[in-house]
């Protein structure tokens, strides 16, 4: 009896040993083949924009195609259910700010960061900026602030998520206006939406706005940031424009499916260490208003948490509930 329990153990030592190997040279041949990072937003604003200068960067590093693939819709829920589904082995990811998926904005978010995912790196933070369609008679805040007052229930604005939405909401319930909201599924799409006269206002990155503005077919008004930014240093921020403590900001980095091994989470979180220091990522981070990230796994949750807590202040101030 004992002698046949001794064999089982030993045979299941060999299997268990063999299936330590194996995963062992999985994560050390990794990868062996194309990596794709799935954008919960369609293709052309900030995210993408970010998402794809990683792409770049993390290609060089790990010598496989690093491919972007926009999968908008349901307020990032599409694009991240199908990375949550995928297998766990490194080649399906999520580049997103995890607070988009968090109870702030959805009642019943069927997607948890916490259990569906694990972190690989944090990779930018920065603020939305406020701009306003070219025929909107307004070159200040306050002067949109005023128009918008004189004219209730007539403006629209337009946002791709939902931070960029509560944005608006915040400065809604700031400014006691009244705003109706067009939801899109990109940056690009609200930009559009504002050149057309569809919406009249919009926070969103300034990648997607800056071209715009400069040739005068729209207006950035104001930056959601605690002070200006280096590539607009003429606009003010909301906060200087009239209310103290105004924020808006927006940030992310890259998720994995849950049970993705060890190994190549770190190998990963390796690459994109080099990746975000190098300078061209910092360059195409600083160009879309925000400031390069790197840090650990672990920094990432932490940074979705702080976002988390902002938001849910902000959704508290404007009285703003999920559907």
């Amino acid at each position: 009896m004992i002698t046949n329990l001794k064999k089982q153990l030993v045979r299941a030592g060999l299997v268990f040993a063999c299936a330590l190997g194996v995963l062992s040279a999985s994560a050390q041949t990794y990868p062996s083949r194309p990596i794709t990072l799935v954008v919960p937003y369609s293709a052309g604003g900030t995210v993408d924009t970010l998402a794809r200068a990683a792409a770049e960067g993390l290609a060089a590093r790990l010598g496989q195609g690093v491919v972007v693939e926009n999968r908008p819709g349901g307020n990032a829920i599409v694009a991240a259910r199908f990375v949550a589904n995928a297998e766990p082995n490194g080649y399906t990811l999520l580049f997103v700010g995890g607070s988009v998926l968090s109870k702030v904005f959805q009642k019943d978010p069927p997607i948890n960061m916490a259990t569906d995912f694990v972190p690989i790196a944090p990779l930018y933070q920065g603020p939305f900026v406020l701009a306003v369609g070219a025929k909107v008679p307004a070159r200040t805040l306050a002067e949109f602030i005023s128009y918008a007052k004189a004219n209730p229930g007539v403006l629209n604005y337009g946002s791709a998520a939902p931070n960029a939405m509560m944005s608006m909401e915040a400065l809604k319930a700031a400014a006691g206006i009244d705003v109706k909201h067009i939801p899109y599924k990109g940056g690009a799409n609200v930009t559009t939406a504002l050149l057309s006269n569809e919406v009249q206002a919009a926070f969103e990155g300034i990648t997607s706005f800056r071209a715009h503005a400069a040739s005068g077919a729209m207006k950035i008004l104001a930056v959601g940031a605690n002070r200006r930014l280096e590539e607009i240093p003429d606009v003010p921020t909301i906060a200087e424009s009239g209310y103290p403590g105004f924020l808006t900001v927006f940030s992310g980095g890259l998720w994995a499916p849950a049970k993705t091994p060890a190994a190549v989470v770190q190998r990963l979180n390796h690459e994109l260490l080099a990746v975000a220091k190098s300078p061209a990522f910092v360059d195409r981070v600083r160009l879309a208003g925000a400031a390069p990230v790197a840090g650990t796994p672990e920094e990432l949750p932490a940074m979705v948490r702080a976002e988390v807590s902002f938001w849910t202040e902000a959704a508290r101030r404007a009285g703003y509930v999920p559907e």
